[in-house]
């Protein structure tokens, strides 16, 4: 292969990876304590996707992740255990958990003795020990490096991990919303976050389970029914929203998951109403076209909706590009080198 021809291969390659490593001002938390009580080997949330080496992934409801394991306690990573964090979209910065319970197997006077592994492009970035109940910021570990995966190993303490958080990539980041098991009501601020997207009801407030995102009242609390909105909250402008419903026919033939959706600009002015159904790309012409949304608000007109997943692409940051291009070239080459 000419050396020219490589080359431009691995510029082409790190033109793509600069996408997937200059942040944005858009942060994505997946809060696991909202997502009830399941075991699993692994499962996707708000575009990470989450494992433990073949072992079983424990959500504690209310209380966030663990692993039943080898451990002393099925609802920590201890005695050795460790869970995995991938990002769907690529490198990204901006890496954080939270852990919400630490506990001391070694009686030592550390609580929550871990080491946290960092890798991208398959390549391991470095290993560091932490410790304590609270947010390890992650990206600060490892100098601020774009990461890919995160393994957290028990050493050998007890860590219970409620949330973990990254700057979304300005890529289009797909965000499903499911909980796990049960349902999640907010009775008192009358909002759920979850993926860095807030979610308020009108009348009642929003209801999180495991079939989508609905409004509490009405004729069932696991749905968005007739006469209910839902307002999504971005906080900030997004582009390339797309969502998807889950529907359940009332009105008749042909009609199924029909709602009105209302979106909002930047500065948080309307873009007017809109008739849609179960599946919707807001940047369409018949839509809103490439105008950066800030909310969106789903109407119930008959059938009854929830809101599964949503899919959009968050504004870059705009710092650091030349820097970030010529990390990215570097990367292509080496993987070239190795090809």
């Amino acid at each position: 292969m000419r050396a020219s021809t490589l080359m431009g291969r691995a510029a082409a390659a790190g033109i793509g990876l600069l996408m997937a490593v200059q942040a944005s001002a858009f942060d994505v938390t997946l809060d696991a304590t909202l997502l009830g009580s399941a075991s699993l080997t692994g499962f996707s949330r708000c575009g990470i996707f989450v494992s433990a080496a073949g072992d079983t992934v424990r959500a504690v409801g209310g209380g966030g992740l663990g692993v039943a394991a080898s451990g002393p306690d099925d609802e920590q990573v201890d005695g050795g255990e460790e869970i995995r964090f991938r990002f769907e979209a690529g490198p990204v910065r901006g890496v954080s958990y939270h852990v919400e319970a630490a506990s001391n197997l070694d009686g030592d006077a550390l609580a929550g003795e871990s080491f946290v592994t960092a890798s991208a492009d398959e390549e391991e970035i470095g290993v560091e020990p932490v410790a304590g109940a609270g947010t390890i910021d992650v990206s600060a570990l490892f100098g601020d490096e774009p990461i890919e995966s995160v393994r957290v190993t028990s050493a050998p303490d007890g860590v219970r991990i409620g949330r973990i958080s990254y700057e979304a990539p300005p890529v289009p980041v797909s965000l499903l919303l499911l909980r796990l098991s049960g349902s999640q009501s907010s009775t008192s601020a009358a909002t759920i976050t979850q993926c860095g997207i807030t979610f308020r009801g009108t009348p009642g407030w929003p209801n999180l389970g495991t079939g989508g995102i609905g409004v509490v009242g009405g004729l069932d609390n696991e749905w968005i029914d007739a006469g209910e909105e839902l307002e999504v909250d971005f906080g900030e402008p997004v582009r390339s929203v797309r969502y998807e419903l889950d529907a359940n026919e009332i009105v008749g033939p042909g009609t199924e998951g029909g709602h009105f959706v209302e979106a909002f600009d930047a500065q948080g002015v309307s873009l007017g109403n809109r008739s849609a159904s179960a599946e919707v790309d807001l940047a369409s012409p018949s839509f809103y076209g490439e105008v950066p949304i800030s909310r969106f608000v789903l109407k119930a007109t008959g059938d009854q909706i929830r809101l599964m997943r949503i899919q959009m692409v968050p504004e870059p940051a705009g710092a650091g590009a030349a820097a970030l291009l010529a990390l990215a070239v570097l990367r292509a080459r080496r993987r070239c080198a190795r090809a």
